[in-house]
């Protein structure tokens, strides 16, 4: 007798499944009107992978099953997108330490998004108990490259990147080339 209520509770008319509204994330192309957006359009046209200039934490940080950003007394990464007027600059340094060095097949395998940066690196302290972006303390000499979930970002698109040294070039070189090498053999 108490089953027969039970069976006819999961009985019932569902109805028909409908689109939900709304738009699906994507993203934009071109995101400015430089010089530079043309490079980064054909890149997308021949990679389909779109190098962002523009993007909130939700696109570096993202895990699929964690958050990689500053969470307050947790630690984390922190990044700001690149300023737009080094962003040509650099797209140069990814060129001459990433992109020229491999044949073009080699990037068929590309994430999603490749995300230029003003500013990245590993929260380490901090001056008071705020999330306060600004004081947030790094090195950003070490920190070249992230590898996100769907994504490579890169530092260095401030007026920093004309005061590079010839070692931070390197460890940006290195950073580029393993963490994109490393998804490669990952996935």
């Amino acid at each position: 007798m108490i089953l027969l209520p039970l069976l006819f509770a999961g009985c019932y008319d569902e109805k028909d499944l409908t689109p939900s509204e709304g738009s699906e994330t994507t993203y934009q192309l071109p995101q400015g009107d430089h010089d530079y957006d043309q490079y980064i359009l054909d890149f997308f046209d021949r990679y389909g992978c779109y190098i962002l200039y523009q993007f909130t934490d939700r696109d570096i940080f993202w895990g699929n099953n964690e958050w990689y950003g500053y969470i307050r007394g947790t630690g984390g990464m922190h990044a700001r997108p690149a300023d737009p007027d080094y962003v040509g600059e650099q797209l140069d340094l990814c060129k001459r330490t990433f992109f020229d060095i491999y044949p073009e097949d080699f990037f068929d395998y590309m994430p999603l998004k490749l995300l230029l940066c003003s500013e990245l690196g590993e929260v380490s302290s901090r001056v008071d108990n705020t999330d306060n972006v600004s004081v947030v303390k790094f090195d950003t000499t070490t920190n070249h490259v992230f590898g996100g979930f769907d994504n490579i970002a890169v530092n260095w698109g401030s007026q920093e990147i004309d005061t590079l040294s010839t070692a931070m070039k390197t460890g940006f070189q290195q950073g580029i080339n393993s963490t994109y090498i490393t998804r490669l053999i990952q996935y």
